[in-house]
């Protein structure tokens, strides 16, 4: 079999602390992949289709020519995830928050999209969604 999937995403991040980002990540219930990492990364599983890579900043400078973005202060990348339900946006979102991470805003209903974000430690942006089918 090839490692080779074209239907898998790997969104890679930058954290300031690798130990913390994986206990975040971990406690939300993303997987620590068993070979997918290093010493300054970890890939973590967020279902067969979609992974994030926590680095750090000298790990992700392997990735890219330019400068590496300061979550805390800027925002390169917004991750969003499609949920089941209302329900489970507002229970992922509390478990971030309970795990570390912060609000940025509330919860909005807009009929078609119920949406709440979250930041993780490291302020990396996350925005669940809930696309309401019998509107849309």
């Amino acid at each position: 079999s090839s490692f080779m999937n074209p239907n898998t995403i790997t969104v890679n991040i930058p954290v300031k602390q690798l130990d913390r980002a994986v206990q975040f990540y971990a406690a939300f219930g993303f997987e620590a992949h068993p070979f997918f990492r290093g010493p300054d990364c970890q890939c973590m599983i967020v279902t067969n289709q979609i992974r994030i890579m926590v680095h750090l900043d000298e790990s992700l400078r392997n990735f890219t020519p330019k400068p590496i973005s300061d979550p805390e202060n800027s925002t390169a990348v917004v991750i969003c995830l499609d949920c089941n339900n209302k329900a489970q946006v507002d229970e992922l979102v509390a478990q971030a928050v309970a795990f570390g991470g912060s609000l940025y805003d509330e919860p909005q209903d807009l009929g078609f999209v119920y949406t709440h974000g979250f930041l993780d430690p490291d302020g990396n942006a996350w925005r669940l969604n809930y696309m309401n089918a019998d509107v849309v």
